[in-house]
């Protein structure tokens, strides 16, 4: 999520297990375009508190996660974020306008 805030990602190619000696992983050539985000990121935004909190306990739905931030409720409906989502769930986009309503809460 770190890395999309500035860079489009894109798969180039995918290297097949075989050619890697050890360990046998699926493997990619991934390629980074620098860009400006969609919603502009806030200087005081806490993204990376906000994104790290939600990530840090995949299963758990978000709302429960960012209590503690501040008025959750507000922020999601900013984000057009429904109340059982999941981090995984959400676009870059969502999780930087997710940040900016919570900004004032850290």
């Amino acid at each position: 999520m770190f890395t999309q805030l500035w860079y489009h990602v894109t798969i180039a190619h995918i290297i097949s297990p075989g050619c890697f000696y050890l360990p046998h992983v699926d493997s990619a050539i991934v390629v980074l375009e620098r860009r400006d985000p969609r919603v502009k990121l806030l200087a005081d935004a806490p993204f990376h508190d906000v994104v790290r909190a939600g990530f840090g306990q995949r299963r758990k739905m978000l709302h429960k996660l960012l209590v503690e931030f501040g008025d959750v409720d507000a922020a999601f409906a900013a984000a057009s974020v429904a109340p059982a989502a999941r981090a995984e769930e959400l676009a870059i986009d969502q999780w930087i306008t997710l940040a900016n309503s919570l900004r004032s809460k850290t």
